[in-house]
């Protein structure tokens, strides 16, 4: 995957054979062994990688992405953004401007973060290079400039020779009219086709804006409070060369470019939080990032990396007036208005974010572990902390093997201390086990849950929406802060995949709470207990339970399957613990019937003797729910769930057909 990474400015020079043998100045140093460990370059920590969690299959065939070996993730990227911290480390007078050219004849701009001190990150501290602007070029007013102005400007930065005809003219007009328009929103909006017809320019954007709107509209049924549309692209971006947060649609697409790439990162502790208000985003909310950073310094660093377009989350995802812990005082009526919109746009917005990390296998995603733009390090308390990057909810939907570090040090690590290498293999090990329960095509449900319910959210909302995205669900909750988390875990049962409801109802040990809810868990007894993962098992496509929608009943959905049904029969207590499930031979009603064991194995923690039940099997009949019969027709049932446990020793089944003391091919609705 990381051979498929786009190649621009300095990272395309150094992947450049030629370029390597030339003399430029630079010294690389072996990468640090921490490094090494983190991304599974050494012998050392493949040993870890296969004690993690791994996918399940459902007898495909298929294997976990640590069983196939891919404990050495992001190698090529570690490599490359190696090389890049060496050379700009260097400072050498030999750096190659002529690779920074993205458009060859633009004029050459150099871009440092304020301040005296230089950021500790080499690729923090100075950009140069064409197509990204400086700040007092972006915030020249569009009006000042004038029409001429404007398009000299344009022609200066893109090396264009533009004449001012009339379509042109009438298309920059419209930007020096509007006088809240500044010249960094006028390029970002119009670079994108600057080199395509840009007569036919302004009805190319109008086109794209209606047409974004309208798919975004779309997205969401709100009669059913569903995002019918979870694959959609953001709604803004972070353009670095105008250094100005833009609508999706000047990118003129629908769906995520090559150039668009994501950022995640940890958020710090509020007491380490600022909230700053800057014209990047036209001070339209702000902006929450570590008290130590400046956005300057993330713009250089991901200029450098060789990004020119970014979803970031604190800029590009409209943020709360207030942050937490602020004033309490009532919200004016502008800040009401705008906390409306925050809420509208996050009913969308925030169960979707993880298209834009996970669109593509070649997305790239650079991920800052220990706070936005800050330096990378990893100490004792890393894989503790509530707020660090592995313990948050929300960046598993983030995690992508095809990610470059960021905030990346000459020493990223304490070399003395003699416990960090324990810390370090823990890291790895837990990547590489998120990595692979994401990794199939579909993936384990409990696997998924075990993952998010070990880490923090700030609602319980948050694991829902989450959830739903990473099961690759055709629909998904709308977020609402105010919706009960068990009605949100209703909505998402209904767009779960047949297997995943079938894996819920036989693998969960116990009935769920609620009249109408007895066949799988609640979402509460899910935080209270998740197996942690499926076990193997292969469903026939009759096993498979369905969702039915019931329009005219108040019950909402039904559940059904195809399922052989034993109508009676009882579990006893064995000797040496072992269980078995009594099972009369013969007519129904009939005294003295005959009788036959079978040993079972009870899936739950204790499993008390329940007599008069029924058992309904599927997997060739090694997994079975035990419960009652609440309605019987010619060939069908109504059932409600008790307990679930497995027949193992293929054996025992193989009697179990013969014998044949039940029904096959009975259709099974469950309360």
């Amino acid at each position: 995957m990381a051979n498929q990474m786009p190649s621009l400015g300095l990272w395309r020079y150094l992947q450049d054979p030629s370029a390597q043998s030339r003399n430029v100045g630079y010294n690389i140093r072996a990468i640090p062994r921490g490094l090494q460990v983190i991304f599974g370059l050494n012998c050392h920590c493949s040993q870890h990688a296969q004690n993690a969690p791994r996918s399940t299959t459902s007898g495909d065939g298929g294997s976990s992405a640590v069983e196939q070996g891919r404990s050495s993730y992001g190698a090529q990227s570690l490599e490359g953004v190696w090389k890049l911290v060496n050379f700009m480390d260097g400072q050498s007078t030999s750096t190659p401007v002529e690779s920074f050219k993205q458009f060859p004849k633009g004029f050459l701009f150099s871009i440092s973060p304020p301040g005296s001190k230089a950021p500790d990150p080499p690729l923090q501290r100075k950009f140069r290079g064409t197509g990204a602007i400086t700040n007092e070029l972006a915030d020249t007013p569009c009006a000042s400039l004038g029409v001429a102005g404007l398009l000299g400007e344009l022609n200066r930065v893109l090396g264009t020779c533009y004449e001012l005809e009339e379509d042109i003219s009438a298309l920059l007009r419209g930007y020096v009219k509007d006088g809240s328009m500044d010249f960094g929103r006028a390029y970002g909006e119009l670079r994108r086709g600057w080199f395509c017809d840009v007569g036919n320019l302004k009805s190319r954007l109008e086109s794209g804006k209606r047409q974004d709107e309208e798919i975004r509209q779309k997205a969401i049924d709100r009669k059913r409070g569903l995002i019918v549309n979870p694959r959609i692209p953001p709604r803004r971006v972070w353009d670095l060369y105008s250094n100005r947060v833009l609508p999706f649609w000047v990118l003129l697409s629908t769906d995520v470019p090559r150039n668009l790439w994501a950022v995640s990162h940890a958020w710090v502790e509020l007491k380490q939080r600022l909230l700053v208000k800057t014209r990047i985003n036209c001070s339209d909310w702000p902006v929450p990032i570590p008290d130590d950073v400046d956005l300057e310094q993330v713009r250089v660093e991901l200029l450098n990396l060789g990004a020119e377009y970014v979803w970031l989350d604190v800029l590009c995802l409209r943020q709360k007036i207030r942050g937490d812990g602020e004033s309490e005082s009532p919200l004016s009526a502008q800040e009401t208005r705008l906390e409306q919109l925050r809420e509208e746009e996050w009913k969308l917005d925030v169960p979707t974010i993880g298209h834009v990390y996970r669109c593509k296998p070649s997305q790239v995603v650079i991920t800052y572990f220990s706070g936005l733009g800050r330096p990378f390090s990893v100490c004792n308390t890393t894989l503790e902390e509530p707020r660090a990057w592995l313990n948050r909810v929300w960046t598993m939907q983030e995690t992508t093997p095809n990610w470059l570090l960021g905030g990346l040090t000459l020493q990223p690590f304490d070399d003395r201390d003699q416990t960090i290498s324990d810390v370090l293999s823990k890291f790895h090990t837990r990547m590489c086990g998120l990595l692979s329960s994401l990794s199939s095509e579909i993936p384990d449900i409990l696997a998924l849950v075990t993952y998010l319910l070990s880490r923090k959210g700030t609602h319980d909302i948050d694991f829902i929406g989450a959830l739903g995205y990473l099961l690759k669900c055709p629909a998904i909750p709308i977020y609402d802060e105010d919706q009960s988390v068990e009605d949100a875990w209703d909505l998402l049962l209904q767009q779960l995949h047949p297997k995943h409801l079938t894996d819920l109802l036989v693998m969960y040990p116990d009935a769920g709470q609620g009249e109408q809810r007895k066949w799988r868990p609640s979402w509460r007894q899910l935080k209270e207990f998740c197996p942690p993962r499926t076990l193997p098992v292969s469903y026939s496509q009759r096993d498979l339970l369905q969702c039915i929608p019931q329009i005219s009943s108040s019950r909402g959905p039904a559940y059904s399957n195809y399922a052989y049904v034993i109508p009676q029969c009882f579990l006893v207590n064995m000797s040496e613990g072992q269980v078995a499930m009594h099972v009369p031979i013969g007519r129904l009603g009939a005294k003295g019937r005959p009788s036959e064991n079978f040993r079972v194995e009870p899936l739950g923690h204790r499993y008390d003797s329940f007599e008069g039940y029924s058992a309904v099997g599927v997997a060739d009949l090694e997994y079975w729910v035990l419960g009652k019969i609440l309605e019987r027709g010619d060939s069908e049932m109504t059932f409600e769930k008790v307990a679930v446990f497995r027949i193992q020793d293929p054996r025992e089944r193989e009697r179990l057909w013969h014998l044949n003391p039940g029904y096959s091919d009975t259709k099974i609705s469950y309360v």
